[in-house]
């Protein structure tokens, strides 16, 4: 019996240490278990704010991306309104530029034949003063070529005849070319030119210019008593493409001038830019040669480059391909009057005029006249003499018109009077006030009655283009001698 209840009371014992046990991996199961819960309460609390955080991220994100979107889209427009503006900047440089070719070679030729004693005596101090003009309208004459260069450089209309050039025998040419500037500051020439260097592939117009730009410059900025040195060697530059050897002619123009600031090396090819120093400001100039050099230069194929040290002198430096028998351009050079009549009929003062005359007339649904007037006896005059007198003709067709926005323009070697808001009558009247006002005036050409040809055109029963009407008012011409006006 003892021994019985011992055993039991060794069974009960494990019974109720396996019960504790059992107990004991409930409790830690279920600690655990809360534990497990909270820690899944709390990283569901993190992941429903990092959530919430995600949503504001993406929500921002929209609104920067709908941001972005609107800025660009304007940036887009600016962009595309600023290439408007600058071509239509180019286009009135061109079209200016044109415009004040024509009066002032009549000045320059004017001032000229007075000067010269053609049109009568004048003294020494008259003939000084005239001097100084005509040297005033060379400077113009030179900006207004500067500005057009400018202008068929940006709008692509420039123009290459590229041949052989021998560039030793131009370089050679710069003493007797720069004599007289040369000895008025004292500065010494020196050409470092082989008569054997190899001829260049190039527009030889052009090439004058890029080294007429850069021989101005120099001289522009030597001190009296200064030494500009003129170089030219042949140089080999490795193709990137094939590896190949390609042969170039280099060309330096250095002086012992002012020199330039290293900060303002890197603009000094920018359009207008000069350099800040008073020195630098005294010598005048519009800012507009080295940019054309640069411009010329590499539509050739070549490079330009500088090197200045300040108070020491600059040189530039250019290159351009060596001729090996390259195919010259098919385009030949131009006469300047031949390019720059080319340039008027691209678009012209008149044709500009006459746009914005008809883009008017459609949207407020009204009409315009065109007066078309030729002078017959212009056949008997020579070049100068038929601009004077057009110019003079101007003149007086200007008083007959009497409203701000009516147009006189000179085409060619005839008037063309545009007329806003006037129908077929309201031309004609003008026509005859024209009339009555150069029968007035007794103007008269090589003391000779003026013999018009007038012809009239009127928006939209003659036309709706430019073309249109000033073909039907030229093909439509009729004979007016001014003394019929008092008839």
């Amino acid at each position: 019996m003892g021994a019985l209840s011992t055993v039991n009371m060794y069974i009960l014992g494990g019974a109720i240490f396996t019960l504790l046990v059992f107990v004991l991996i409930l409790a830690f199961s279920f600690l655990r278990e809360r534990k497990l819960d909270k820690m899944c309460n709390i990283k569901n609390s993190e992941l429903l704010v990092s959530q919430q955080e995600l949503q504001a991220a993406q929500t921002e994100l929209l609104a920067v991306n709908d941001e972005l979107s609107f800025a660009y889209e304007r940036l887009n427009q600016q962009t595309n309104e600023l290439r408007r503006l600058n071509q239509l900047k180019s286009e009135f440089v061109s079209m200016v530029s044109h415009e004040l070719r024509t009066p002032l070679a009549i000045i320059k030729e004017g001032v000229k034949l007075t000067a010269d004693g053609t049109t009568g005596e004048i003294n020494d101090t008259q003939r000084e003063c005239l001097n100084m003009a005509v040297d005033g309208v060379n400077r113009l004459s030179r900006l207004i070529s500067d500005l057009l260069d400018v202008s068929r450089i940006e709008s692509g209309r420039l123009q290459l005849a590229k041949k052989s050039v021998n560039i030793a025998k131009l370089l050679l040419g710069l003493k007797e070319n720069y004599k007289t500037p040369l000895e008025n500051k004292k500065i010494s020439l020196v050409i470092d030119v082989k008569e054997n260097i190899p001829f260049v592939f190039a527009d030889v117009d052009k090439l004058a210019q890029i080294v007429t730009n850069l021989m101005d410059n120099a001289v522009k900025f030597s001190n009296e008593n200064g030494k500009i040195t003129v170089t030219a060697k042949t140089q080999e530059v490795m193709a990137v493409d094939n590896n190949t050897k390609l042969e170039y002619v280099e060309v330096g123009v250095s002086d012992t001038g002012l020199g330039i600031p290293r900060e303002e090396q890197e603009r000094i090819f920018e359009k207008f830019y000069q350099i800040g120093s008073h020195l630098t400001r005294q010598s005048g100039g519009t800012g507009l040669g080295l940019s054309i050099a640069k411009s010329l230069v590499e539509a050739h194929g070549g490079k330009i480059y500088l090197s200045s040290e300040l108070g020491k002198g600059s040189k530039f430096s250019f290159t351009l391909p060596k001729y090996e028998g390259q195919k010259e351009s098919e385009h030949s050079v131009k006469a300047e009057d031949q390019l720059f009549l080319e340039e008027r009929q691209h678009k012209n003062y008149l044709t500009l005029v006459l746009e914005e005359t008809i883009k008017m007339a459609f949207i407020y649904k009204t009409r315009f006249s065109l007066i078309n007037i030729r002078v017959d006896n212009f056949k008997d005059l020579a070049g100068f003499e038929k601009e004077i007198e057009l110019k003079k003709l101007e003149t007086q067709v200007q008083h007959c018109v009497r409203r701000p926005y009516d147009k006189v323009v000179i085409d060619e070697e005839e008037l063309v009077i545009v007329l806003p808001e006037a129908d077929s009558d309201g031309g004609k009247a003008v026509e005859r006030r024209i009339l009555e006002t150069l029968e007035k005036s007794g103007v008269k050409i090589k003391d000779q009655k003026i013999w018009l040809k007038i012809g009239r055109a009127t928006y939209p029963e003659n036309g709706e283009k430019p073309h249109e009407l000033l073909k039907f008012a030229k093909d439509n011409l009729q004979d007016r001698p001014v003394l019929e006006a008092s008839k």
